[in-house]
């Protein structure tokens, strides 16, 4: 970002700009004395302009090594929190990256999975009941489709509607001299959608004493059906039921639309049911999906949920096994007895706990899913109450393949970090690219400035003595051992993570047979060379303090507090360059500097345009001089003329 100031007012080769003179005359430069005012003043104005173009240079220098410093924390801080952070997706400082059993079962009712508590063996299991969560199922909620006029006088003739069922839709249409006939509209159907082996078809048609017609889904199944008008002929109107009708309950309908006044409420449609004792409070002009989640983040230890298939509403325990409680209380509102039915057309299923016998001893779990001395058991079937369970042999056989795989994708991320703080501190700059001014850029295409750009870039960080530091730091820590629990020295070497020859600038090499070997033989050795922690906490101060901590952790907490000491707030980049978005944005030296090259390049532009206006002025009054001096000599020229 250069600070050229435009020294011109036109493109004129002779008489360019013009400018008010000291007499307030407007004037053009150049036609009395014939100069070229502007090419003069722009001569006149090079020291000036080139003051301006040298802190615009800097500028943009300032702002680049800013930017590259900020891309290099981002880096880190990115690579922090894959792999140094617990929550991260590749953590180093997790205990399971180290240790995983892979299970084997030999029922298919019963998985199994080991974590780092685990050891590989083998286990007898017996299940004498599955976990089940006490739930109550209502009765079909949606009302049936039917009309509210008598299709039997209803002018049918000519007409036509559509018909959806389970997202197939045709148009049923009458012959113009067709009168209704209940088996007529049934035959419709069924050549319409079909039919089983049975002869029957998924929707059915059925006519009340008053001639009313309804549409349900026929025997065991469970269709959604949808009715809509035709855009030609209307039969749905002369049956009285209304276009988009259908069997489901639409859920983003409000309470008020879907059930009326079966559900009393005051004039706001406010009232409060009482779920195991708990008041949830609702409102009639909510949607049936917001009423549920209401309920279900109410906290009151019952979920509830409609299931479209078979048109029923679910209200589920969230407490496993047997300890679940549903207690639902209308309050006399009638919300449940809306939803579910009545109590007695309800079906209740008890909540029950697993009973299961893990190598002789027998335990219960409110769940199907546990975790047992590091072994997770999953019942994938429900088991009904049994006192003769068939043994099931599981086996637990150690898993180093993830290990190796975490571990080698660490290295990988880590090795990319130190190649690209290398190749920022050891590329040279070419100096014969620096900044563009203004003044070059005019002269250069899009694309060419673009590389010009790229290359003046590079190198803009080279012999960083800051980087340098930190990427020392973390190749000197990797070379360093570190205690395990058991008490034994271990290095990065000594599990086969190797540092390659002094040209690779500290790049890691996994050897993967060794370090399965490691993992399979010791595991927590291994996970101790990474996650073993300190005493000491980052934010106590005082040499010796930091010196214990360093001694006292594994290697991933090493790495982690050099990044924390180069990234974190009031770290070594952060104080440099800042970063956006940050309070340490307008913290930093460089963007001190730039306030101060700004200021500077304000003052110049300011004396630039000072320069500008007294060159020019004075320019302007020598137009007045020769002007004058011109008009004497003619007069002069006329005057011995005439004496002649």
């Amino acid at each position: 970002m250069s600070a050229s100031v435009d020294s011109t007012s036109s493109t004129s080769s002779s008489s360019t700009g013009d400018l008010s003179s000291a007499t307030g005359v407007d004037r053009y430069y150049g036609l009395a004395s014939g100069l070229d005012v502007d090419t003069i003043v722009k001569g006149l104005l090079t020291n000036d302009q080139s003051k301006l173009d040298k802190e615009g240079q800097l500028q943009q220098t300032l702002e680049w090594k800013q930017s590259a410093y900020q891309s290099i924390t981002t880096e880190l801080r990115t690579f922090q929190s894959s792999y140094l952070d617990i929550l991260g997706s590749g953590s180093m400082l997790s205990s399971n990256t180290y240790s995983s059993y892979t299970g084997t079962s030999s029922s298919s009712v019963l998985s199994v999975s080991g974590n780092s508590a685990a050891t590989a063996g083998k286990h007898t299991v017996d299940i004498y009941q599955s976990a089940v969560t006490s739930s109550v199922t209502g009765t079909a909620v949606s009302p049936s489709i039917t009309g509210t006029a008598d299709a039997n006088t209803a002018s049918l003739s000519g007409t036509s509607f559509f018909v959806t069922v389970d997202s197939v839709k045709k148009r049923i249409s009458f012959g113009s001299d067709e009168t209704f006939s209940q088996d007529s509209l049934n035959q419709k159907l069924k050549d319409a959608f079909g039919t089983d082996s049975s002869g029957a078809c998924k929707v059915a048609v059925a006519v009340d004493s008053s001639g009313h017609v309804s549409f349900n889904s026929n025997g065991g199944y469970q269709s959604t059906i949808t009715l809509n008008s035709a855009s030609s002929s209307d039969a749905l109107t002369q049956l009285g039921i209304t276009d988009g009708t259908s069997n489901r309950l639409s859920q983003s309908s409000t309470l008020k639309s879907l059930f009326g006044d079966s559900i009393t409420a005051d004039d706001d449609g406010n009232f409060t049911v009482k779920i195991n004792g708990n008041d949830v409070a609702l409102n009639t002009y909510d949607s049936l999906t917001k009423t549920i989640s209401t309920i279900n983040a109410a906290d009151a230890g019952v979920t509830l949920s409609y299931d479209s298939l078979s048109d029923k509403v679910t209200a589920q325990a969230t407490t496993g096994g047997a300890a679940g409680e549903i207690d639902l209380d209308d309050n006399s509102t009638g919300f449940f007895t809306t939803l579910l039915g009545p109590e007695s057309g309800r079906t209740p299923t008890p909540g029950q706990d697993a009973i299961v016998s893990i190598d002789g001893t027998k335990i219960t779990r409110s769940s199907n899913n546990f975790t047992v001395s590091g072994v997770t058991y999953n019942i994938n079937q429900k088991v009904a109450a049994t006192s003769n369970p068939d043994d099931i042999q599981v086996t637990l056989t150690n898993n180093s393949s993830d290990a190796v795989s975490a571990i080698e994708n660490f290295v990988n991320a880590y090795n990319k970090v130190i190649t690209d703080i290398n190749n920022a501190v050891q590329t040279k700059p070419d100096s014969s690219y620096t900044p563009l001014t203004d003044a070059k850029k005019a002269k250069m295409t899009t694309d060419e400035v673009t590389s010009w750009n790229t290359a003046a870039q590079k190198g803009i960080l080279f012999n960083d003595s800051t980087l340098t530091g930190i990427v020392t730091e973390m190749r000197n820590m990797l070379d360093g051992s570190v205690t395990t629990t058991d008490g034994k020295k271990l290095s990065l070497n000594s599990i086969g993570i190797t540092t390659g020859s002094y040209t690779e600038n500290g790049q890691l090499h996994v050897n993967e047979t060794a370090l399965k070997s490691a993992l399979a033989n010791n595991p927590q050795e291994v996970m101790d060379l990474f996650t073993k922690s300190s005493s000491i906490t980052y934010s106590q101060t005082g040499s010796a303090a930091q010196n214990t901590r360093h001694s006292e952790e594994g290697m991933a907490y090493r790495l982690q507090d050099i990044i924390n000491n180069a990234a974190s707030t009031g770290g070594s980049l952060i104080t440099i360059a800042g970063m956006p978005n940050e309070s340490s944005a307008t913290t930093n030296s460089l963007y001190t500097q730039l306030k101060q090259v700004n200021a500077t390049i304000t003052s110049l532009t300011t004396q630039y345009k000072t320069d500008q206006t007294k060159y020019y002025n004075q320019f302007s009054s020598l137009e007045v001089y020769m002007e004058q001096m011109n008009e004497q000599s003619s007069y002069l020229t006329s005057m011995l003329s005439s004496s002649s």
